[in-house]
Order: C-alpha cells, then sequence, then structure tokens
C-alpha cells in the first residue's frame, strides 16, 4: 500500500511539471516505470570550497576534535542509517581488519541494529557512531577511505563529496545483488572495486587501499579531478539555463 501510493505521487508530480531532471540512469529507469516521459538526465553539484582536501596537521586537529585515535588508519561512512546503506556489511570486514577504526555518520532506523551488531562482534572499542553532522567535510577530511557499502543507490551524493575531498573511494561492483549507479558517477578507473559483498573481500579491498598508499592517492586525485570536471555547482546551472549562463557571462 505504501509503496503504491508512493508511485501514484511521484506520477501526478510528473504530469504537473513540464520536464523532469534526474541524476542517474538508475532515477531514469524509475521514471520510465511509472510511465513518466520528457525526462532529462543531469548531474547534481558538490561545493569544491566546501568539500576539499586538507593537509596532515589538519587531519590530525579534526581527530583530536573529534575524540578519534590519532594513530588508527580511519574508514568512513556517511549517510542515512538505513539497511540498504550496508553499514552492516562494513562492519562484518571490520573483524577482520584489527587495527582499523570506523566511523558512522548519519541518523536513521537501523541505528538499534547497528549497535546490536558492534556490541556482538566485540567491536565497541574500533566503531565510533556519530549522529547528522552540520559539516560532513570534517570528517571526509580526517579519513583516510571512504567505504561506500550501499546495496542500493539511484546515485549517491556522498561518493561526490568523498572525492571531492580527495578520499579514495572502496565500493561494490554493481551485480545481481548490487544495484548502484557508482560507475556512472565516477567511472570504471577511479574506484577500489569489492568484488562480492563477502566481509572477508571487502576486507581485502580496504586493506589494499591503506596498504597501497600510492595507489590510493593517484585513485583519489582521477576521482577528484573527474567530479570537479562534471559535477560542480556551475557545471549544473549551465546545463539547466546554459542560456542564462552564457547571457550572465556576457555582462560580466
Amino acid at each position: 500500500c505504501k509503496h503504491f501510493v508512493q508511485s501514484a505521487l511521484q506520477t501526478l508530480a510528473g504530469k504537473c511539471v513540464r520536464r523532469v531532471y534526474v541524476f542517474s540512469e538508475n532515477m531514469a529507469q524509475q521514471c520510465a516505470d511509472i510511465r513518466l516521459h520528457d525526462v532529462e538526465r543531469v548531474q547534481p553539484g558538490v561545493d569544491p570550497e566546501q568539500f576539499c582536501p586538507v593537509n596532515d596537521t589538519r587531519r590530525q586537529v579534526l581527530k583530536q576534535q573529534y575524540g578519534l585515535p590519532l594513530e588508527q588508519p580511519i574508514l568512513l561512512g556517511l549517510g542515512r542509517l538505513v539497511e540498504n546503506k550496508g553499514y552492516h556489511l562494513a562492519l562484518a570486514a571490520l573483524t577482520h581488519l584489527p587495527h582499523v577504526h570506523l566511523v558512522i555518520v548519519g541518523e536513521g532506523e537501523y541505528l538499534p541494529a547497528l549497535q546490536a551488531q558492534i556490541s556482538a562482534l566485540g567491536l565497541d572499542e574500533q566503531v565510533t557512531l556519530f549522529g547528522a553532522s552540520q559539516t560532513p567535510q570534517h570528517f571526509y577530511q580526517l579519513a583516510d577511505v571512504f567505504v561506500f557499502t550501499s546495496t542500493y543507490e539511484p546515485f549517491g551524493q556522498t561518493l561526490l563529496e568523498a572525492s571531492c575531498s580527495a578520499l579514495p573511494v572502496v565500493a561494490f561492483r554493481p551485480s545481481s545483488d548490487v544495484v548502484t549507479a557508482t560507475p556512472n558517477v565516477l567511472g570504471e578507473k577511479n574506484v577500489f572495486w569489492v568484488a562480492d559483498t563477502e566481509a572477508h573481500t571487502l576486507a581485502e579491498t580496504l586493506n589494499t587501499a591503506l596498504n597501497t598508499p600510492e595507489r590510493a592517492s593517484e585513485l583519489a586525485q582521477l576521482a577528484q579531478a573527474h567530479v570537479i570536471q562534471h559535477y560542480s555547482w556551475a557545471s549544473l546551472a549551465y546545463r539547466l539555463h546554459p542560456w542564462e549562463t552564457d547571457s550572465q557571462e556576457r555582462t560580466e
């Protein structure tokens, strides 16, 4: 019933506008499923001035500020706490990485389940749960690797924020069990891909990302350049209203 009502509202909303803009092919397919037409794919935006890398001194200051271990590698997960975000998979992988600390930033209905899993796996000293944050850029800046464990994600704004911050990304490769737009967003060559959702496979890929700093830096820089080129707010504004942007540039 809930799904029917949601689909009906989406269809009604689509008929009330002249054009529908979506951020990924997955979103476009969702529109096609409910018979919405005149759908155009555009890129969302990210602010490179807000989401930017910092030097090592600043990273240590941020770790101290948030009460995080100074000497351990920091993995970051950020977003709503719901099952499809796959944080339970990150926790399972953490049992194979005893010297790594995981930070999860967000809030949602899945919090009690994650807290119970942390306790059951004995990970209380390896995991820090923060609620929703007004300064998410700080967490991208202090982390070593971004863990994108979503198994369903039509787009993934956090991918833009992490990559714009020059943070290497580890993500599941899309498959029958993983429906995400990560390759569309970041490209095939700019991510540490995890072959499947098994805990040991994820742990192995995370270990590779942490222990090959030159490769991690290379992928992070490639992803950062890709995101800044294709997903800046200026780029989005031009795609939506190119005539207005051109006019404004001529008058400046």
